[in-house]
This record gives structure tokens, sequence and C-alpha cells, in this order.
């Protein structure tokens, strides 16, 4: 791994208006290699915080994952892969995390922000998607969080954890300067970057399908500063983690967070077989 000093970063005004230009400046005729290229060619690297889980840390988690109006005519709902991350072969676009013909799955930790981040109307019909974590190993996240992350986050503690040793590198180098506001600039990108998503894409690509390899990558909501939201690497959702449950939902007065439930839809014998729900399972929707 190269140090701060290896990427040559310019004096702190040259850099910080070389960071504007690059969030200024038109990718539009530019292809993702083009767009990686000028990435690194401005912004020098990604700074971002790591954070190993250990698997009795990890196997407490559950991640929630929404989907809306799905076309039953093309996809079949007692198929666990339905609700899982997408084929390649629709990823048309660029999504937040993932460029164009690469996958990944989207979910988050609240089943809250899983049904607003999919920015739902008034009749809607939708499956959250309820998934345990089921891990033998040890697990590497990409921690794409502001410092001054909601105590109310579930993941304050671990976002702030996180900047432990970064914050030592900081120390230890004379452009630390820079580097603080790279990483201002990329949890921004994160956060409010709008489609097609040409810059948190080669980032979020990076860190996932890049040599650091991690297994998922964690983010602000959008929507709600509470929560955050997660992109995997497909083979570490097969890998770790198990689908436990399907809950159709339609949405009856988005204003008022109003929502009709359904029923739930459980593994048996490899395949999804729905049910009437239970008491516990409206629960999960009290903050809808």
């Amino acid at each position: 791994m190269k140090t701060l000093d290896e990427f040559n970063f310019p004096d702190y005004e040259t850099y910080k208006s070389n960071l504007a230009s690059l969030d200024k400046f038109d990718f539009s005729n530019m292809t993702s290699e083009e767009i990686y290229h000028k990435y690194f060619d401005i912004a020098k690297t990604i700074p971002l915080c790591h954070k190993i889980l250990k698997k009795n840390e990890f196997n407490k988690l559950k991640f929630y994952r929404a989907r809306l109006n799905i076309d039953h005519t093309k996809e079949d709902i007692s198929l666990i892969s339905t609700f899982s991350f997408p084929p390649t072969i629709v990823c048309r676009e660029n999504g937040r995390a993932n460029l164009r013909k690469k996958t990944v799955f989207y979910c988050s930790d609240s089943p809250d922000s899983a049904i607003a981040e999919c920015k739902p109307k008034n009749g809607d019909v939708g499956y959250l998607s309820v998934w345990n974590t089921v891990t033998n190993r040890n697990i590497k996240s990409g921690i794409c969080l502001p410092r001054d992350l909601s105590d109310s986050n579930k993941w304050s503690v671990i976002a702030k954890n996180s900047f432990k040793s970064y914050e030592k590198l900081l120390k230890e180098n004379e452009k630390n300067k820079q580097l603080n506001a790279l990483h201002h600039f990329m949890n921004f990108k994160f956060k409010y970057e709008q489609s097609p998503y040409y810059l948190s894409s080669i980032i979020g690509n990076e860190v996932l399908y890049g040599d650091s390899r991690h297994d998922f990558l964690v983010y602000s909501s959008v929507i709600n500063d509470r929560f955050c939201n997660m992109a995997f690497h497909p083979n570490s959702v097969l890998e770790n983690l198990k689908l436990e449950k399907i809950i159709a939902f339609k949405i009856k007065d988005i204003a008022s967070g109003s929502i009709n439930l359904g029923r739930v839809g459980e593994v048996k014998n490899s395949r999804i077989i729905f049910r009437e729900r239970a008491i516990d399972e409206e629960k999960l929707f009290k903050h809808i």
C-alpha cells in the first residue's frame, strides 16, 4: 500500500481547488475507464476507513432489501434469487456503488430505510426481504461515513472507532488537510450524487471489486440520517447472508406513512412458501 507521501498531493489550496473542479466536471462523454483515471489523477486515492467485523459481531446484524412492483410474468417470487442481487444483464446503468454491467446487493439496516430508498409512490406493491448473517469468518467492511454521524445511528460507534487508525495516519503526515478534504468529498458524493453516479460508482466498484476486496460498503442513507445503506459484493452475499423471510406490502399513503401488509414468505425445501403474517412481523414496520 502506498504511503500518503507517495500520492504526491499538491498544496492544500491547490488540492481543494482541484476537488472543486472534479465535483463540477462534465463526465457525460467519458467512459468508465476515463472517469476512473480522471478521479485518481486529481484525488490520488480513496480515503476509506476500514473495519474488520468479527464473525460474532457480524452475525448479530440483520439486513433489509425492498423491491417494488415486481412483474410476476417475468420473475418468480418463489425463487430466492428474485430478492437477492440482480443479474448483471439487467444492470444497464450505474448505481450509487456499482458500475453498469456490475452487480451488487443493495440493502439497509432497517425496514424503514430499505423501503424509503426505493422512493415508493401511493399504490406501489412491494416485498421486503429480511436477511440473516451467517458467516464463519471475519468480515471486511469499508466505512464511508462522516465522523459526525448522529449518535442515534446504530453505526455511529463503528464509524467513530474506524477513524482511530485513520486519524493516526493524519497526525503522522503533513498532508492531513488534503486527506480530510478528500474524505469529506467522498462522503458527500456517496450521499448526494445523482444518477448516473459518475464518481460514487467508480469508488464503489474499486472498494467491492478492486484489489482491496471488501465484503461490503456502508454509507449514510440519503433519506434519513438515522439509518445506513450497504452495498455487498455478490459473492459475499452467497457466502455470508441467508434469506429469513419475505413480507409483502402495499403503500397506502406515503405522506402519512400508511402501509398495508400482506403475506409472509419463508424458505421451505428450497422454495419460498407464503403464509399469513404474525403480529411480531408487523412490528418491523412500526416506524414507517
